[in-house]
């Protein structure tokens, strides 16, 4: 009698997928959400994949995104805060930040709350 040995997949380290949120206010239920799935290879992006590839440059951190240096934002105050939860690359992504207003949320986001 042969044992037949299986192999136990790990988790798929190359999964890259997160559940966005979108609120106004700091403390509002989310308003909008949607779902980034992005491809573990970087080839064949369309343009509105470009969420992935921001995303893949912070390597799934969104703590280390980084304002743009050329969009200036107006000086009000109309808070947003977005979320990002999911894995990406086998790391969980727990992201929550509020910002001063959509224009400062998309100089450091980019796209990926465009829900």
């Amino acid at each position: 009698m042969t044992n037949r040995v299986t192999k136990i997949r790990p988790i798929a380290t190359r999964t890259r997928a997160l559940i966005l949120t979108y609120a106004a206010g700091e403390t509002s239920r989310p308003e909008r959400y949607a779902v980034l799935n992005c491809p573990a290879t970087s080839g064949g992006l369309r343009e509105r994949d470009e969420a992935c590839v921001v995303v893949n440059g912070v390597k799934g951190d969104l703590t280390q995104l980084k304002p743009s240096q050329n969009t200036f934002c107006p000086m009000m105050f109309s808070p947003v805060t977005v979320t990002a939860n999911g894995i990406w690359d086998g790391r969980y992504v727990d992201f929550k930040h509020t910002f001063g207003n959509a224009c400062e949320m998309h100089s450091a986001t980019g796209t990926i709350f465009d829900i």
